[in-house]
Order: C-alpha cells, then sequence, then structure tokens
C-alpha cells in the first residue's frame, strides 16, 4: 500500500467514524499528511471542534466556503475505502512511519549538504540530535528558560495583586473553598467526591451556579440527571422555593404568588448568564470533542462533568480501575491543554474514597468530599480554637481532602436554609 492510498484510508475511516478522531490526532499532524490529503485532514478537525457533521459533502461545502479548490475526485475517493475502524489505529502507525522515513530522506541530505560545507562536525552532531528528537518525540522543540520567561511570570503576579487579572473563580457561596483553593485557576483539575445522596451534586452546582452568576460562561455535561431537573434544582437553590413545589407544582401546593415571584425574580437574576448544559450520556471521545468545540464557540471558563463512572469508551481494558484512570488522566490534561479549570463528581465506596479507581484523587489539583456526617456516624467535630461543633441530620461536612497547593483535611459546614444551599461554619480542621 502507497503512501497515498495509506492516508486515503485513514480519511475515509474518519469520515465514517468521526468519533475516532481522537485516536488519528494523538498520532498524527497535518504535515504527516501530502498534498489535498493535508487540506482535508485540517478540514475534519476543524469541523470536529465546531461540532459540525462530517461527510464528503460537509468536507467539500467547507472548502470551498474558504475559497480552496481541490479535486473532486480526491474527496469522492474517501468513501468505501476501509470498513473496519479498528484498524485505523494501524494505518495512523504505519503512515507515521512513512513520514518518519520520509523526514530521516530529508534529514540525511541537508546532514550531508553540512557536512561538506562546515568544518565543525560537534556542530552538525548537535543539529542533527535536535532534528532526531523533533521526529522522535513528535513536537516542535521551541521551549523557553525560566529567565526567558520570568518577566512574563512578575508581570502577571502584579497584574493579579493590582486587580488587572481575576485571582481565579471565586464562590459567593463557599468562601472555605476561595481560601483553601486561592480560587479555581485555569488548568486546574478538581474532583468532588461522595456517597450516593451525600450532597457533592448540590456542592457542584451550587459551585457552578456562583461562577455563572459572576458572569463566567460555564459547561456542564450532567450525565446523572436530566437539564430540566438540573434547572428545576437550580431556580430552587437560588429562590428558595421548594425543589419538590418547582417539580410538581400541581402535587406539593405552588401558589400562584410563588409562581409569579419565581417568574419575575429567576428572569432578572440569570440575565445574562451563560450557563451550557449537555444531559446526553457522551463516550469519553465525544464528550471530549464537544468540550473542545464549547471551549471555541462560547469561550467556557469552567467545564463540570457529573460523575466520572458514567463516561462510557469505545476501548476495551482490562479492568475497570484502568478505564476510570485512563478517563481520569485525559480530562487531566485536556484542561492543561485547553487551559480551563475542569471539574468532575465521582461516586465514593464504603471507605470514603473514590470508587473504582484511585487515580482520580492522584490526578487532581484539589479533591473535596462531601457527607452526611450523621450518616456516616461522625457526630461532632473539633475547630481550630478547640471548640466542639456538633452535627445535625440538616447538615453537610465538605472536606479539602488534598490539595497541590495548600492543606490537606481543611473542613467545613453546609446546610440548606429556607431552600439555599450554604456555608455556616469557616475552617473546621
Amino acid at each position: 500500500m502507497n503512501t497515498i492510498q495509506l492516508e486515503q484510508k485513514i480519511l475515509s475511516l474518519l469520515v465514517d467514524y468521526p468519533q475516532h478522531l481522537n485516536i488519528a490526532e494523538s498520532i498524527l499532524r497535518p504535515k504527516c499528511f501530502s498534498g489535498e490529503n493535508k487540506i482535508i485532514y485540517e478540514t475534519i478537525i476543524s469541523l470536529s471542534e465546531q461540532e459540525i457533521p462530517i461527510d464528503t459533502l460537509t468536507i467539500y461545502q467547507e472548502l470551498k466556503k474558504q475559497g480552496i479548490e481541490i479535486n473532486p475526485g480526491t474527496i469522492a475517493a474517501l468513501t468505501g475505502q476501509e470498513s473496519n475502524y479498528a484498524k485505523l489505529d494501524i494505518f495512523c502507525k504505519m503512515l507515521y512511519e512513512k513520514f518518519l522515513n520520509k523526514e530521516l530522506g530529508k534529514l540525511s541530505a541537508e546532514s550531508a549538504k553540512r557536512v561538506a560545507n562546515s568544518n565543525d562536525p560537534f556542530e552538525i552532531m548537535v543539529w542533527m540530535q535536535e532534528e532526531l528528537t523533533k521526529l522522535e518525540s513528535n513536537i516542535e522543540l521551541n521551549e523557553t528558560t525560566m529567565v526567558e520567561d520570568l518577566p512574563e511570570i512578575i508581570e502577571d503576579i502584579e497584574n493579579r495583586m493590582k486587580g488587572k487579572i481575576e485571582a481565579g473563580l471565586m464562590s459567593s457561596t463557599f468562601p472555605s473553598i476561595n481560601k483553601a483553593t486561592g480560587g479555581i485557576m485555569s488548568t486546574d483539575y478538581v474532583v468532588i467526591y461522595g456517597n450516593y445522596k451525600q450532597g457533592k451534586s448540590t456542592v457542584a452546582e451550587q459551585l457552578l451556579l456562583d461562577f455563572a452568576l459572576d458572569k463566567k460562561a460555564v459547561g456542564f455535561f450532567n450525565l446523572e440527571m436530566s437539564k430540566q431537573t438540573l434547572y428545576q434544582k437550580a431556580l430552587s437553590m437560588r429562590t428558595g422555593i421548594d425543589y419538590l413545589k418547582l417539580r410538581n407544582p400541581k402535587g406539593h401546593g405552588l401558589t400562584e404568588r410563588e409562581l409569579e415571584w419565581l417568574k419575575a425574580y429567576s428572569k432578572t437574576l440569570f440575565e445574562g448568564t451563560k450557563f451550557y448544559v449537555e444531559d446526553k450520556v457522551f463516550d469519553i471521545d465525544r464528550i471530549i470533542t464537544k468540550i473542545k468545540a464549547w471551549k471555541k464557540k462560547y469561550n467556557i471558563e469552567l467545564f463540570a462533568i457529573d460523575y466520572l463512572g458514567l463516561l462510557e469508551t469505545t476501548q476495551r481494558f482490562s479492568a475497570r480501575y484502568l478505564e476510570i484512570g485512563s478517563h481520569s488522566r485525559r480530562l487531566k490534561n485536556l484542561a492543561k491543554l485547553i487551559n480551563t479549570p475542569i471539574v468532575v463528581l465521582s461516586q465514593a465506596n464504603e471507605d470514603n474514597k473514590t470508587a473504582e479507581s484511585k487515580n482520580p484523587t492522584r490526578d487532581a489539583d484539589f479533591v473535596i468530599s462531601v457527607c452526611k456526617p450523621i450518616e456516616s456516624g461522625i457526630n461532632s467535630i473539633k475547630d481550630k480554637n478547640g471548640q466542639t461543633f456538633s452535627f445535625t441530620e440538616d447538615h453537610f461536612l465538605v472536606t479539602m481532602e488534598n490539595s497541590r497547593h495548600g492543606k490537606n483535611k481543611q473542613n467545613f459546614v453546609c446546610a440548606f436554609q429556607e431552600n439555599n444551599f450554604v456555608e455556616i461554619t469557616l475552617e473546621y480542621f
């Protein structure tokens, strides 16, 4: 199989199975393709980021819109090339090997030129080592030193000190989380976990509402409940109207006065907010693709996923903990890649640890656990002054279990007050 045929088989599979684009992107950069195939590969990536369906017609229309002339036969050749998507990984690796061979040939020719025109073999060896490293790593080497980056770092610190740049995402509901984290920064990966119906989703939703009402664009992948249910809970937490009244207004006696209050106050409260919710259950590849698209389209400043154990995958793993670990690492790396914090929720096991895998807590910048202390057999806790605080059935204990940037085991207490979920005590250690 020659290079062109191999490129066409890969592109054909990407047209038929666009959900597996991440496999190709992890191995091949556009320059691994040649001629018109390179343009088509770039177009497929662009369409995916825009969440536009990928087929030969859309590719042709996108190229036409950009004023790019391409042989119609090249696009037509993408159909019927290959039907087994399992071969995509193999084909991508084969093409990358062909690309390496071609680049090594260029490197050999350039080396011969340099040897003929230079008397310094050590200089040529250094150059060759750098070029070989680029090829081997499939990356561009353009790193800078700390000294070179220092002016930018100092300027960033100064701008944060003077308030020209926000310190991080701050919660109006949870001042203790603000203090423990210093604000949720770009690239932070945050894990919130707890047992079933222990309040982890409520804590996450309250955080997201805080940020959204602060006019930050927020993206929420809620795999556990419908968009309608989530919005009803949000309205309850922010208007003080009992959630069950919103869920079943006739059965639980929502009054006309409450309804009118809801209409007026909610419109004013949520005016200008950018709170995007997806409640469909996607596999991890499609969620990552959608996160990238939302980031580009809506400039999302924080993403959240509820919850990690519900993420599906087309890959096969020998054990469940390996699958969860893979999802966690990919989301952590994604936060760094798109420079946007990601919050994931996870179930807890009987020992109050993240269920199914330890990897999420190892990967995270901040790990927060949520429980109802009375149900967990915790009757009281001592504050930093040694005073005892006794729990009731209405209390939730929120703990900063692990932090890469501060103290571990910082505790605080929350409760519902007039249907609002709020922090009621500060810094119990």
